[in-house]
């Protein structure tokens, strides 16, 4: 496992060279990003096969901010270290929603528009900049 420095995004790769990447998009928030193996204290790192305990690498993110808090991840696939290419980037509105472009190298792009969090009755909808599929989601917050 390898994370960026600069994106903090976290690349796991398998003996056959698949994997994947994981792209946070916290918006202003900077995370503290912890790689570890086999640590026995505190215990994290670990996979159980066959009831044997093996080592396995494992990352963890921590943020330290005022709630409340929208943490957006990214999981996108990788053949070697070919990334596919896609990207994203988010936008965090004076409102209080948040967007997130996502692009991919064949001209697709599509734009998430998640709602404020406190926002009652809020709906999550997804829009076709280019070509591709509108989606939305509706939901309501309990009172």
């Amino acid at each position: 496992m390898d994370v960026d420095p600069r994106t903090h995004a976290a690349v796991c790769l398998d003996a056959r060279g698949l994997g994947l990447e994981l792209v946070p998009l916290l918006g202003a928030e900077t995370p503290d990003v912890e790689i570890a193996t086999g640590s026995p204290e505190p215990p994290r790192g670990w996979i159980s096969m066959n009831g044997t305990d093996m080592p396995a690498t494992a990352c963890r993110y921590t943020v330290q901010a005022t709630l409340p808090l929208t943490m957006i991840w990214l999981l996108l696939p990788l053949s070697g270290w070919q990334r596919v290419g896609a990207t994203g980037k988010r936008t965090d509105r004076a409102e209080g929603d948040i967007l997130v472009e996502f692009a991919t190298p064949g001209g697709r792009k599509d734009v998430l528009t998640f709602p404020h969090p406190l926002a009652v009755g809020a709906q999550i909808t997804a829009k076709k900049m280019q070509r591709g599929v509108c989606l939305q989601a509706d939901f309501q917050r309990q009172k």
